[in-house]
């Protein structure tokens, strides 16, 4: 996964980003004003005082359950 493609879907749904470190990590805050740390280049990203998880799909899968 590169950061543009993360990004760019990140926008589609309408969720909130911080770049850093040049693309390699990225600070997602999501509806609940939570934030998720994400690594584009492993697919890895683990909520503030969560459990460390994978999978770019079941990323935006766990912010939508989350908000419902």
């Amino acid at each position: 996964m590169t950061t543009d493609t993360a990004t760019a879907q990140f926008d589609i749904e309408g969720m909130d980003y911080e770049i850093k470190n040049n693309g390699l990590h990225i600070i997602i805050t999501d509806f609940q004003g939570d934030k998720i740390d994400f690594y584009p280049s492993t697919g890895t990203w683990i909520p503030r005082g969560g459990i460390k998880s994978s999978g770019f799909n079941n990323l935006i899968r766990y912010i939508k359950l989350k908000t419902n």
